[in-house]
């Protein structure tokens, strides 16, 4: 059975598959057990945030964003799948994303950002957690056409393996103007030893710190009201205790 939990009655993109923003929002969103196509569309200038905290379910996003607007995702997925197909349509639009991902089963999640006009600004973020020998694979690609000058473009991805798995991150960057900023950043790894002394030194024992990073690195990168903080913190706490040995 489906669950779908939403802070706004008039938002209905679940039922409609698309949804026109033509005002300023700010939405939270909980779903599971959902696989769905969705068209988002923002309107000139535009500010909309929206966070959702997903479980078991499959995303396929298709973006548009209009002259001066600005998207802000905030995506928890836990054991799902999610694609973006995001263009920046006009000038001065920007599209921000932060995604944590946890996965205990092998997945591939496709981040597609075209910058159409100039003037645009992109930002992706992925942080992905990788459990049970699951191979995560991040597919990041940003497109600059020689027509779009003075943009900027950033991808930063990191994924922490608990255990060992052949993840995978994919940074594609395709610029044809030389009048734009960008960048990407990419890293692979286990928890950061350095790090873990630092907090066991303090007297926090080496399952306690684990999971205290690792809240960090799924969290961290959020803009969440104190409630939500604590909402998903304990539920992330519930799944990574299971998966941290001392």
């Amino acid at each position: 059975m489906n669950k779908i939990i939403v802070n706004r009655k008039d938002f209905n993109i679940w039922e409609d598959d698309s949804y026109l923003f033509q005002e300023n929002k700010s939405l939270v969103l909980e779903v599971e057990n959902l696989k769905k196509e969705i068209t988002l569309t923002v309107c000139p200038n535009c500010i909309v945030s929206l966070t959702i905290f997903a479980r078991n379910s499959n995303f396929s996003f298709s973006v548009e964003l209009e002259k001066d607007s600005q998207l802000e995702m905030n995506l928890l997925l836990v054991d799902g799948n999610c694609s973006f197909q995001t263009v920046l349509k006009e000038e001065r639009a920007e599209f921000i994303l932060h995604s944590s991902m946890i996965s205990k089963s092998s997945q591939t999640h496709h981040i597609a950002v075209l910058h159409q006009a100039s003037n645009t600004i992109s930002k992706v973020h992925l942080h992905g957690l990788s459990s049970h020998h699951a191979a995560l694979v991040l597919d990041v690609t940003t497109s600059i056409p020689k027509n779009a000058k003075n943009c900027i473009a950033s991808q930063d991805s990191q994924i922490i393996e608990l255990s060992p798995s052949l993840s995978q991150i994919q940074p594609n960057l395709y610029i044809e103007n030389y009048e734009v900023e960008a960048s990407h950043a990419a890293y692979i790894g286990e928890l950061k030893e350095e790090q873990l002394f630092y907090l066991m030194s303090r007297g926090i024992t080496k399952k306690d710190a684990k999971l205290l990073l690792l809240k960090a690195f799924l969290l961290g990168h959020f803009h969440l009201s104190e409630e939500q903080q604590q909402k998903q913190e304990r539920l992330i706490l519930s799944d990574m205790k299971k998966e941290v040995e001392e």
